[in-house]
């Protein structure tokens, strides 16, 4: 580009033999500044950075075990697929988050473990990757069971249907901000259909606890509360619950049921408990009572 510049140059100059060549240095001056200035203006080019971290998240953190009713000082554990995760987790209902390094946590907990505290513990937890992105939060509900009395009364003419829709709606059972999960509940009561070994409502070496949150027993392995004595009762009322049996220690059917809970007559008789008993005698099988009366019945969280 210079050369063509100079080139025009003494061209111009030689067809303008009339003008002194010397008024022609201070425009060559000028030609040569502007070239040299166009030159060093030209941008240089910039490599592209590379980020340092991916765009992609870290993989999904597993909680196990999977089923949410838990005993207390059980294990949680925390896995991923990734390779050199750490994981951040809360048991109070706070976000957990990884620092932007991905080694460390910027809230919560670090680690892989978690210790269960009853009654109920809502775990979120995120996986943190070096070069990735955190993955996203993981949130599961762990839960203790719980037993308690409704608050309406019925005669011995009630289904075991009837009494399994009340305790989903009595105004006792517990309500969505104390059971923040889907919660459902089920009568605790024989003959009707429904016996210990035939769609039984409690499990077996499962801790139960009342309203209080209170500990009552753990079940043993044929998912009886026996043999007693319990830690609490179920409530704290000296009032009675339908039950059915008339042994204490195998709560199998007994002779007084009201014909299978399908009676209301004051001629015929049903088993009954106490629902401030901390003895499994007492709590199925106080004394037999006419048909025509009303009690409590017993409700147990699956």
């Amino acid at each position: 580009m210079k050369f063509l510049y100079l080139i025009l140059f003494f061209w111009n100059c030689s067809v303008t033999i009339e003008k002194s060549p010397m008024q022609f240095f201070p425009i060559l001056t000028a030609l040569l500044s502007s070239e040299n200035t166009t030159q060093s203006n030209t941008p240089s080019t910039t490599p592209t950075q590379t980020p340092t971290s991916s765009s992609t998240p870290a993989s999904s953190p597993v909680l196990s075990p999977t089923l949410s009713r838990m005993n207390s000082g059980s294990t949680i554990t925390i896995s991923s697929t990734n390779s050199g995760a750490i994981f951040c987790y809360t048991t109070n209902g706070t976000a957990p988050s990884c620092a932007s390094s991905g080694t460390s946590c910027e809230a919560g907990n670090q680690g892989s473990t978690i210790t269960y505290t009853p009654v109920l513990m809502q775990v979120k937890v995120r996986a943190c990757v070096s070069g990735s992105l955190p993955s996203e939060e993981v949130s599961k509900y762990y839960y203790s069971p719980l037993i308690y009395i409704t608050s309406q009364t019925f005669n011995g003419n009630f289904s075991d249907s009837t009494g399994d829709s009340t305790c989903n709606s009595d105004a006792n059972k517990p309500s969505n901000s104390t059971k923040p999960y889907i919660a459902s509940y089920k009568m605790m009561r024989v003959g009707g259909g429904r016996t210990v070994t035939n769609d039984w409502v409690l499990y077996p070496n499962q801790e139960y606890y009342n309203l209080s949150n209170q500990l009552i027993y753990t079940s043993d392995s044929n998912s009886l509360l026996f043999p007693g004595a319990y830690s609490n009762p179920i409530s704290a009322s000296a009032s009675f619950h339908w039950f059915g049996s008339a042994n204490g220690a195998t709560w199998t059917v007994g002779p007084n049921s009201c014909t299978g809970w399908t009676s209301s007559s004051n001629a015929v008789q049903g088993g009954r408990g106490q629902n401030n008993s901390t003895t499994p005698g007492a709590l199925v099988n106080n004394a037999a009572a006419n048909c025509d009366q009303f009690h409590n019945i017993m409700c147990a969280e699956q």
